[in-house]
């Protein structure tokens, strides 16, 4: 189990992150179960749940849309289980920049399920306050589709 734990500590999660701090939703999504499962806390636009790899790819296009640049880093890196299911935890602090520079600076754990490698589940804890502010900040941009409904399925 060492070696797959490492494996995934070490490449998994740093090669997520770089895809999606330089807006490679597709290649996240291409690691997914087509029936994958993504829920973020909050009943902000950007909370609720969906599932399957279209509603996340419209989950990642929200949020793409309504921020300038997202750098997540992971500071800590929890793995459990074998390659037929494991569970990730993976503490994070992301700096989201809006459109017109403001930086909001999030904290929170992404927990995902794998199956045989595979992303199963992703579920974003983060602080409900931090996204509330931004999206709100979006909104007063211009940007209408901050104030919606979450997107579920």
């Amino acid at each position: 189990m060492f070696l797959f734990h490492s494996f995934v500590r070490r490449v998994t999660v740093p090669l997520l992150y770089r895809h999606v701090s330089r807006g490679r939703c597709w290649l996240v999504l291409a690691m997914c179960a087509g029936d994958v499962r993504n829920s973020a806390d909050g009943d902000s636009c950007l909370g609720g749940a969906r599932v399957g790899r279209r509603s996340y790819g419209a989950w990642f296009g929200r949020m793409f849309r309504l921020t300038a640049s997202i750098r997540p880093r992971a500071h800590r890196v929890e793995v459990t289980g074998s390659p037929l299911r494991a569970t990730v935890v993976v503490h994070w602090t992301d700096p989201v920049t809006a459109h017109d520079g403001t930086v909001f600076e999030n904290t929170g754990t992404h927990t995902l399920t794998l199956r045989w490698g595979r992303i199963a589940t992703v579920h974003q804890a983060w602080d409900r306050s931090v996204v509330a502010r931004a999206c709100a900040h979006a909104a007063a941009l211009g940007y209408p589709e901050a104030t919606e409904r979450p997107l579920t399925s």
